[in-house]
């Protein structure tokens, strides 16, 4: 009896090692599924074929495919052209730069300069040259001040220059040629403002009656100042020309040249005799 419970014990001992032998090489054969979700070492995900600025409407030409890291993939990031093709850049776009749902307009918008523009909100082109425009710095994605300067304004004669926007959006800029009356070509620039439809106005106003220019701000400053406006009177101290005192010694004024005296002659019949001409000024 003793030796059929040792037999026993030694068959249970001999299939509990066979057991755990089986599962450890069960487990480490590389056929076994894994127990974790292992991560793809690379994903193809669609970047931008070429530099983009704002407003550009992509085409086949404008993406490409590349493998990226499947450890640290972007959010909302695109498998294939046929995902991003026809929709609009919002920002501006670098080469190799993955082209990502937040970054891109919906195809419901459509493309071009429309897609860029919010609710309530308007797109107003003006003229400019490279003065009015801080030598061409005002670029798609830059925000300015605007100032007009007005020759007349309430009765007062006296010209007036003041800052009337603040804080607006540059979304887009344009270089034309025009054609004058004589025929001769020029060059003409445009930029596009982003702005609400009283603002709008007021802009139109200013170009059409006055001289507009642009300050360029910080894209970071959100702070609106009151202005009083400018004057040419303003600009001297104390709002009168002031003169210098001499410090040299004071010079007597030298006497006026003496007059010339003019005459003419004068015939009645067989006279003749000269006579004086009255001179001008001096009380004479």
């Amino acid at each position: 009896m003793g030796n059929r419970a040792g037999l026993l014990l030694l068959l249970a001992l001999v299939s509990g090692s066979l057991a755990a032998f089986l599962a450890f090489t069960f487990i480490r054969s590389p056929s076994a599924p894994a127990a974790v979700a292992t991560v793809r070492e690379s994903v193809p995900i669609v970047v931008a074929a070429r530099d983009m600025d704002v407003g550009t409407t992509l085409a086949a030409e404008d993406v490409k495919v590349v493998e990226f890291p499947g450890t640290s993939l972007p959010v909302g990031f695109a498998s294939t052209p046929d995902e991003v093709i026809g929709l609009g850049v919002l920002y501006p776009t670098k080469m190799n730069e993955p082209l990502l749902q937040n970054k891109l307009a919906g195809g419901e918008l459509g493309g071009g300069m429309p897609m860029l523009i919010p609710d309530s909100m308007r797109a107003v082109a003006v003229a400019v040259n490279d003065v009015t425009a801080v030598a061409g710095w005002m670029t798609p994605g830059t925000k300015v001040d605007v100032m007009v300067t007005l020759n007349e304004v309430r009765g007062q004669v006296e010209p007036v220059t003041q800052v009337f926007l603040q804080n607006v959006l540059v979304i887009g800029n344009d270089r034309s040629i025009a054609q004058q009356e004589n025929g001769t070509a020029v060059a003409m620039a445009y930029v596009t403002l982003l702005l609400s439809p009283t603002d709008s106005e007021k802009l139109t106003m200013a170009s059409t009656n006055g001289r507009i220019q642009f300050a360029l701000r910080n894209n970071l400053d959100l702070d609106t100042i009151p202005t009083t406006g400018s004057r040419p009177s303003g600009l001297l101290t104390g709002g009168r020309v002031v003169v210098a005192a001499s410090t040299g010694p004071v010079r007597a004024a030298a006497p006026p040249p003496p007059r010339r005296s003019s005459s003419i002659e004068v015939i009645r019949g067989a006279d003749k005799k000269n006579e004086p001409v009255p001179q001008r000024g001096g009380g004479e």
